[in-house]
């Protein structure tokens, strides 16, 4: 789910209320028609930028203030708190690792431990002579 005001100038915390009561109603949604978020499978990127004394810019490190937590709502009516994901930390999303900052350093290692899961289990096959 992306969240985003493009018509507004919001302040982090702003922001972070916004995203929690979008993300509660949606839960909620899901509640009410039987189901439910895994917790487990949740995560979010919480993004605001810093500047430096040079005038460029960084990623702010929202995810060291516990202020910024998201949960989402749980049958029963309680809570489970749910990662809040480095910006450029890849996550898997629909079985590709991606993350906001656009580095690719997640995606390829994925491909490279799948290569790899493959040729140790071609390793560890026998080819039958009625193969060849």
């Amino acid at each position: 789910m992306l969240h985003i005001d493009m018509e507004a100038e919001e302040s982090i915390k702003d922001t972070h209320l916004e995203l929690q009561e979008s993300i509660s109603n949606w839960g909620n949604l899901l509640i009410a028609l039987g189901g439910a978020l895994k917790p487990i499978k949740c995560f979010y990127h919480l993004i605001s930028f810093g500047w430096k004394a040079d005038g460029s810019w960084r990623y702010s490190t929202n995810e060291c203030n516990e202020e910024l937590d998201i949960v989402v709502p749980m049958p029963g009516r309680t809570e489970a708190k749910i990662e809040h994901v480095l910006v450029n930390q890849a996550s898997k999303t629909l079985g590709v690792m991606t993350c906001p900052s656009g580095a690719h350093v997640g995606a390829l290692q994925r491909m490279k431990d799948r290569a790899q899961e493959w040729v140790d289990l071609i390793k560890k096959g026998k080819m039958l002579h009625r193969h060849v």
